[in-house]
C-alpha cells in the first residue's frame, strides 16, 4: 500500500490518544493554529507537530518518504544519543510503530520540543547587535568543533536546523542524516541543504569531516553579519544567511564573496578568501572551523554585561539555582533509571538472541538432517526407479518375445487351417465322389452303391444294372464309376 503522505498523518495525529504507541504522546495535545488544524512543519524527508503533555513538550516528525535502512539508522542513533549525548542535541526516541494510519503503523521520531528561534530569526532579531552576533559565532565554534572531536556528522547544517535559545545556547535538530562511525563506508542518505554544502559534494561524501564547509559558512556569515548588517537585506532570501549555491559553483564572479572580502575586517577577509580557496577543492580537504581559526586574527568578543542585582534579586536566583539543581539531580535520576531501563533491555534482548541464535542453529541442524534424508531417499527412489525400468525392460523383452509366438503360432495356425480346408476339400470331392459311385433306382429313385444289383430298398428291390469297365492292368470287369480296381487293387483311369 502506498506511504502516507502529509494529508493522511496531519488526519491521523489529531486523535493522540488512538494513533500514538507511546505513553506520553496519547495522554498530549497537538499544537494547534487559529482554524483549530495542527500546526506543522515540513521538511524534504518529514512533517514535524508539536505535542504538549504533562511530561513537557514533543516534537513528533513523521515521515513522508520510505528511507531506505530508515529502520536500522535510527535504531543506531537511538543507541548513540541514549549512551553520550553531545551537547546541543536535544533528546530523541525512535518509535518504529510510533503511529497508526489507516490501520497500519509507521515510525515516527519522538524529540524534545525546543523553544527557541531558528538561526536566521535569531541573526535578523539582532542585526543591531554586533556583540551578540559575535557571542553566538563563537557558540558556534563550541558546537562544530564538539561534534568534530566526537568523531560524528549533522550532515545537514543549516539556518533552519540550529536553533538558538533564549539563553544564547544552541540546539540541533533534525538528524536524519547524522553520520555516526558505525555508518563509515556507507553512501549518505542525504545531500543537505544545497545554500550549505560543498558544490563538488555527492553521496559518496560522507564522514565526520563532512560538516566542515557548512559550519566555515555558517561561521563566516556571522561575523560578516555582524560587521556589516546591510549584507542581510542583500544576500538573505529566506533559504539562506548570505551564500547560495550559485557563489560556490562560481565563486570568481560572486558579488557576496567580492562584498565580504571588501569588508575592513581581517578576519572576515581571511576566511572569504579561504571558503574561496574550498569550492575548488575536494570536500574532504576542507579543515575544521577549529584548525581554520588558528591561521587567522582571533576575533573580539564582548561578553555580556549582567544586569545590576539586589540583595532579594541574587537571592531568588539563588533559590532559583537550587531549583534548577535539583531538577537537574532529578533528570539525572531519571537518566539514570532509563539506562539502567535500557541495561535491562539490552540484557534481555541478548537472551533473547542468544536463544534465536540456538534455534537458529536446532533449525539448521534439522534442515541438514532433513537435506541428508532427503538425499537418501532419493537415491533410494533413483534404485528404485532403475529397478522398475530393468523390470520394465524384461516385461517388453518378454511381451516381444511372446508376440514373436503369438505370431509363429497364428501362422502355424493358418496352416493348419489351410490343410484342414485342403483335407475339408479333399473330403468333400470323397463325397462327391461317392455320391458319384451312387447308382440312383429307376423304381423308387433310391440312391445305392454302384456294387449293388439290386435296390437296397426292400419294398421295391428292382435291379440296378449297373455300367461296367474293362480294368486296363487285368482285364476284368468293374463298375464305370469306380476309381479303384476290385481285383487288381490299381487306379482306374
Amino acid at each position: 500500500m502506498p506511504w502516507p503522505d502529509v494529508t493522511d498523518f496531519t488526519g491521523a495525529i489529531q486523535r493522540p490518544s488512538s494513533c500514538f504507541d507511546d505513553s506520553a504522546l496519547r495522554s498530549g495535545k497537538v499544537k494547534e493554529n487559529r482554524k483549530g488544524l495542527p500546526l506543522m512543519w515540513s521538511g524534504g524527508f518529514a512533517t514535524v507537530y508539536q505535542i504538549s503533555g504533562s511530561s513537557g513538550d514533543h516534537a513528533v516528525r513523521c515521515f513522508t518518504n520510505q528511507v531506505k535502512d530508515q529502520q536500522q539508522r535510527y535504531a543506531r542513533l537511538s543507541n548513540y544519543l541514549r549512551r553520550e549525548k553531545p551537547p546541543g542535541f536535544v533528546g530523541f526516541k525512535y518509535l518504529p510503530n510510533g503511529i497508526a494510519v489507516k490501520g497500519e503503523r509507521y515510525p515516527i521520531v519522538k524529540m524534545d520540543w525546543v523553544n527557541g528561534l531558528t538561526l536566521d530569526q535569531y541573526v535578523e532579531n539582532n542585526l543591531n547587535h554586533p556583540d551578540t552576533l559575535k557571542r553566538i559565532a563563537g557558540k558556534w565554534l563550541e558546537t562544530a568543533t564538539e561534534l568534530q572531536q566526537r568523531d560524528i556528522a549533522h550532515n545537514d547544517l543549516q539556518h533552519g536546523n540550529v536553533m538558538v535559545l533564549q539563553d544564547g545556547s544552541i540546539h540541533l535538530v533534525d538528524y536524519d542524516g547524522i553520520f555516526l562511525p558505525y555508518f563509515r563506508g556507507s553512501p549518505s542518505p542525504e545531500l543537505g541543504h544545497l545554500h550549505y554544502q560543498h558544490p563538488r559534494r555527492t553521496a559518496n561524501d560522507y564522514d565526520g569531516w563532512v560538516d566542515n564547509f557548512p559550519a566555515l559558512v555558517i561561521y563566516l556569515s556571522l561575523l560578516a553579519l555582524s560587521s556589516k548588517p546591510g549584507l542581510w537585506q542583500r544576500f538573505y532570501n529566506q533559504k539562506n544567511l548570505l551564500f547560495t549555491k550559485s557563489d560556490y559553483e562560481n565563486p570568481a564572479n560572486s558579488q557576496c564573496f567580492q562584498a565580504l572580502k571588501s569588508i575592513p575586517d581581517k578576519t572576515v577577509q581571511e576566511l572569504a578568501a579561504y571558503l574561496e580557496d574550498c569550492c575548488t577543492r575536494p570536500v574532504a580537504q576542507v579543515k575544521t572551523l577549529a584548525s581554520i581559526l588558528q591561521t587567522v586574527p582571533p576575533i573580539q568578543i564582548v561578553p555580556p554585561i549582567p544586569p545590576s542585582s539586589t540583595y532579594l534579586q541574587l537571592l531568588q536566583g539563588r533559590q532559583s539555582d537550587e531549583a534548577k539543581l535539583q531538577a537537574a539531580e532529578t533528570r539525572l535520576q531519571a537518566a539514570q533509571a532509563e539506562l539502567q531501563a535500557f541495561r535491562n533491555q539490552a540484557a534481555v534482548e541478548k537472551v533473547n538472541a542468544d536463544r534465536e541464535l540456538n534455534e537458529e542453529r536446532v533449525l539448521r541442524r534439522d534442515a541438514e538432517s532433513d537435506k541428508a534424508a532427503a538425499e537418501a531417499k532419493l537415491q533410494t527412489t533413483q534404485a528404485e526407479m532403475q529397478a522398475l525400468r530393468n523390470q520394465a525392460a524384461v516385461e517388453k523383452a518378454n511381451a516381444d518375445r511372446e508376440l514373436n509366438e503369438e505370431r509363429v503360432l497364428r501362422r502355424d495356425a493358418e496352416s493348419d487351417k489351410a490343410e484342414s480346408n485342403r483335407i475339408l476339400q479333399d473330403v468333400q470331392a470323397e463325397l462327391e465322389d461317392a455320391k458319384a459311385e451312387l447308382r440312383r433306382c429307376p423304381e423308387c429313385n433310391r440312391f445305392n452303391w454302384g456294387k449293388l444289383i439290386y435296390c437296397d430298398n426292400e419294398e421295391c428291390a428292382a435291379e440296378l444294372k449297373p455300367e461296367y469297365q474293362t480294368c486296363a492292368f487285368c482285364d476284368q470287369e468293374t463298375p464305370v464309376n469306380a476309381r479303384y480296381c476290385p481285383d487288381c487293387g490299381r487306379r482306374l483311369a
